[in-house]
């Protein structure tokens, strides 16, 4: 029996392979844990190499053997699918940035990526291209991650998921990320999007993003746009008139805080249907 393990480059664990290879009298077995690597160029470093006889397989030493390379693939496993995702590219420079709540720097969050959870892992997103950069395990080479893998991600105190397409016919939603700032019964959903601003007549410098953001509602199973109170009213109109005394009563104002407006409406009504 062979067992050959190979590293990449920069010593990482996202490109692993461990090989267990026989001719006619030993097992084969081959397990790939990741696929390329941000580095174009690989040199390919054996680092292990033994040889067995086929029979030591059926021994308490080749039984080691096998649980030995089970436990470490069952340990790197899940952290070598974090790892996973093309070069974080984040566009031209000018004037401002393309990030949440016009960060820079990249804030501890954690991610739903592969179907797994992680914690505490260094996040930027880039609302302009709809993508979560992170950093290598090298501390400094950013990557982004897969956004069909990516379901989930929770970050600076916000939790954002990843929704597909209306797919209705109605076409309320475009798919990618949106930020969920109230979830029950009712569900209450931001989308920011950021575009550039050309400041000239040709793009330079000086240029620089413009940030919007769109507000929905979800009910059952279909989502709302919702521009202003009586969008909102409109789609919860079995509730109406108690809806209007409540904004009344509580002063709430749409033009000045639509976010809260809708989170305290959206409450409001679930405690009246429960």
């Amino acid at each position: 029996m062979l067992v050959v393990v190979f590293f990449n480059s920069n010593l990482s664990l996202r490109n692993l392979f461990i090989v267990k290879v026989k001719n006619p009298t030993l097992e084969i077995l081959t397990i790939l844990f990741m696929k390329a690597s941000l580095i174009t160029t690989f040199f390919i470093w054996c680092c292990t190499v033994f040889a067995v006889h086929y029979s030591l397989a059926q021994s308490p030493v080749g039984a080691q053997t096998n649980a030995a390379i089970g436990q470490f693939n069952k340990a790197i496993g899940q952290q070598s699918l974090l790892y996973n995702g093309p070069a974080y590219d984040p566009g031209r420079s000018i004037k401002n940035n393309p990030n949440f709540k016009d960060t820079t720097a990249m804030n501890n969050g954690s991610v739903v990526y592969h179907g797994y959870v992680f914690k505490n892992i260094p996040l930027l997103y880039d609302i302009y291209q709809d993508i979560v950069a992170s950093v290598w395990v090298d501390g400094e080479s950013k990557y982004c991650f897969l956004s069909d893998k990516l379901s989930e991600f929770n970050l600076m105190g916000r939790h954002f998921i990843r929704l597909l397409p209306d797919s209705t016919g109605r076409k309320v939603l475009k798919g990618g990320f949106y930020d969920v700032v109230y979830s029950n019964k009712l569900q209450v959903l931001l989308k920011h999007v950021k575009i550039i601003h050309i400041a000239g007549t040709y793009a330079g410098p000086n240029d620089f993003y413009e940030t919007h953001t769109y507000y929905y509602l979800k009910k059952g199973m279909f989502y709302y746009e919702v521009s202003g109170e009586a969008d909102m009213l409109s789609v919860l109109k079995d509730r109406e008139g108690e809806l209007n005394k409540y904004i009344k009563d509580s002063k709430i104002k749409f033009g000045k805080e639509p976010e809260v407006a809708m989170i305290l409406l959206a409450s409001y009504y679930d405690k009246l249907t429960n």
